[in-house]
């Protein structure tokens, strides 16, 4: 069974799969995305905001913004390139807390997988070696694996004794503000 729209599925495999994904690619990746949406919701999240944009050369970049009522984010993020071929599915589940007296992000990823290289696994391994286990990228086999990231992400909160800030007013404008609060401080600046 195919996930993409019957209008779509049979045009898929034409000569003209860079236009379908310019013209349908926001269809193609809500099609992709809906199984995540539907386990989103399920887990008590409401969708806030979906933003289907261009990305680069041909490709769509989709992403569904949600926001559960204890305080915890998630971004469903899928790309869709001008070939017709979906990349990994992200699930990233952020919360945003006051933690020594300063605005903080946990944020905690999940991923489908995606086909690698040997060159590509060995420096993706050698990369995650750098991070805690708990925060490293875990795989996103199918959406009900949602709930086990949640429940990760939960874990984490809780062993540091962090507690979710609810948004207040327009989540999503206090969101970007909290955002752009702790990119101001991650800033670095180049030595001269």
């Amino acid at each position: 069974m195919s996930a993409l729209p019957k209008d779509i599925e049979g045009r898929a495999n034409g000569p003209d799969r860079a236009a379908l994904c310019r013209n349908n690619g926001a269809a193609l990746m809500c099609a992709k995305l809906a199984p995540y949406r539907a386990a989103a919701t399920d887990l008590g999240f409401t969708l806030l905001m979906r933003d289907c944009s261009d990305a680069s050369q041909g490709s769509r970049r989709c992403v569904d913004t949600f926001v559960h009522p204890s305080g915890i984010w998630l971004d469903l993020v899928g790309n869709l390139d001008a070939a017709l071929s979906f990349g990994p599915i992200l699930a990233k589940f952020r919360s945003w807390t006051i933690d020594d007296a300063e605005l903080v992000e946990v944020a905690t990823v999940a991923a489908t997988p995606l086909w690698r290289t040997r060159a590509l696994q060995k420096a993706v391994a050698l990369l995650e070696r750098l991070f805690d286990p708990e925060v490293r990228t875990h795989p996103l086999r199918s959406a009900s694996d949602l709930e086990a990231e949640l429940a990760r992400h939960q874990s984490i909160l809780r062993r540091d004794g962090l507690t979710p800030l609810i948004a207040a007013g327009d989540p999503m404008n206090q969101r970007s503000r909290w955002q752009q609060i702790v990119r101001s401080r991650l800033q670095l600046v180049a030595p001269p």
